[in-house]
């Protein structure tokens, strides 16, 4: 039951993540990532370390984010190309925090071909809007306004409301009109 209690535990650390409960998520992940490595389970292992980057980056923790991204990496090859999306992500928000935007739009683009190419449709909407801030954050605002309308729109067309708000919310440049969410 161990392999079963670390899914429902990462399950359990995501949902605790999306309503805003950071600190019980990480203990979720902390713990599904203790079980995974006594059961050498590498799928596991890997996505509870993208899971705590996804909460370092949100967190603003800039080292840890990066230390979860190589840990993730050792273990790609056991994970699917959802998480891959997800990690290449987390590494392009490694690079814009290093000052890096080039190569972290660079690999937010290869992140959004893997997620195209896989029909992921949630990861296509995270992709683009992980390219709208990274346009935004270098300069490029037509790229950046683009890339977040796309987000919003196939958010709207997949009847997806949380992936409406994190598309509407965005940054944008001051001046910059709120993509709407189109009731």
């Amino acid at each position: 039951f161990a392999a079963e209690r670390a899914l429902n535990l990462y399950n359990l650390a995501l949902l605790r993540a999306s309503m805003g409960h950071h600190s019980r998520a990480i203990e979720s992940f902390e713990t599904s990532l203790a079980i995974g490595k006594q059961l050498g389970d590498l799928k596991v292992i890997g996505c509870s370390f993208i899971g705590l980057g996804q909460l370092a980056d949100i967190q603003g923790r800039a080292d840890d984010l990066r230390e979860c991204v190589e840990a993730a990496t050792e273990h790609i090859s056991a994970l699917g190309d959802d998480h891959k999306t997800h990690l290449l992500l987390l590494e392009a928000h490694v690079n814009k925090h290093a000052g890096d935007f080039d190569l972290a739009i660079d690999i937010a683009q290869t992140a959004l071909r893997l997620a195209e190419s896989a029909n992921l449709s949630e990861e296509v909407v995270a992709s683009l809007r992980v390219l709208g801030v990274l346009y935004r954050a270098s300069g490029q605002y037509r790229k950046a306004e683009e890339a977040l309308r796309r987000s919003l729109q196939l958010s709207q067309e997949r009847r997806d409301p949380y992936h409406q708000g994190l598309a509407a919310s965005a940054p944008v440049p001051d001046g910059w009109p709120r993509a709407q969410s189109g009731r």
